[in-house]
């Protein structure tokens, strides 16, 4: 391809656009960065320069390469071997890339002795060296960055836990509180008929005692001349009071009834005071959690 050097780019906002089109990353290179790779790699072409970012770019964690894309790495982790004592091991193998595709760049003048493969064949030796060393460091930052992936991830999947013990918390305060609402409504209307039923017993009961001493009366004034229809009013009176009477002993046996009818609702309250309790204790652990969070 074309050979690419800073003159024939003229200015950063030229290798900035160079960089992103040639690489296809569309991020916002730092002028600084574009210097020290400008220093770094003085000429260069599109081949070369693509291999290179597919090379190394993609195999960085993402939050050295943004970083170093914003300009927010310090430039002191970037510098060429002879310049620092220490520099980090990826680094070095990004120097050593370089190195090696400038060597191929430049004709040597003995390449075409015999004498030389001995020399070549060293160069090989250590060329594969350097691959290995790059490959197993490569995969020492790519551990890095899934590392700080996964802890993400567990902060992520732990608050999503979070919220789901939260809506079920609430959901079953929401049963609770329905469960309570009908068991009110069931209880009123027990409570209602009860009353009706025992106001409807004291009318029947309120005429019976009026009625009782008249007839009374009735039949003990009564005539010896009494006619027989007279006896057969009488008789069919006697006969309804006498209902009245066996209707009045078996209100007793409605109330034991009664009685045996409330006790599922006896029931269903002792059961609303334990999911009434379980409530309170799931309200307790939910405080306990939020505690921990903070």
């Amino acid at each position: 391809g074309a050979m690419l050097s800073r003159n024939d780019l003229g200015d950063l906002g030229d290798l900035r656009a160079e960089l992103q089109s040639s690489t296809g990353m569309n991020l916002p290179f730092d002028d600084e960065v574009l210097e020290h790779l400008v220093q770094l790699v003085p000429l260069v072409d599109h081949q070369e320069l693509r291999q290179l970012v597919q090379d190394f770019c993609p195999k960085w964690p993402q939050a050295a390469l943004a970083s170093l894309a914003i300009g927010l790495l310090p430039l002191s982790t970037f510098p060429r071997k002879e310049h620092v004592d220490t520099d980090p091991p990826w680094n070095e193998s990004l120097h050593q890339q370089l190195d090696f595709h400038q060597q191929q760049r430049q004709p040597s003048a003995a390449a075409t002795t015999p004498s030389t493969n001995n020399s070549n064949n060293d160069n090989n030796y250590h060329q594969q060296q350097h691959k290995s060393q790059q490959t197993l460091q490569i995969q020492h930052l790519s551990n890095t960055g899934f590392q700080e992936h996964n802890l993400e991830q567990a902060e992520f999947n732990h608050q999503r836990q979070h919220r789901k013990q939260q809506q079920q918390i609430q959901q079953q305060e929401q049963q609770l509180e329905q469960q309570q609402q009908q068991w009110q409504r069931q209880q009123q209307q027990q409570l209602q008929r009860q009353q009706e039923e025992e106001q409807a017993a004291m009318r029947r009961e309120q005429p019976q005692q009026h009625h009782l001493q008249p007839h009374d009366q009735q039949r003990q004034q009564l005539p010896q001349w009494e006619t027989n229809q007279q006896r057969l009013q009488l008789q069919q009176h006697d006969r309804q009071q006498l209902q009245q009477h066996d209707q009045q002993r078996q209100l007793p046996e409605n109330t034991e009834k009664t009685s045996q009818q409330l006790e599922p609702h006896l029931e269903h309250l002792q059961q609303w005071d334990e999911l009434h309790e379980q409530c309170l204790r799931l309200k307790q652990q939910r405080a306990e959690m939020l505690q921990k969070l903070r």
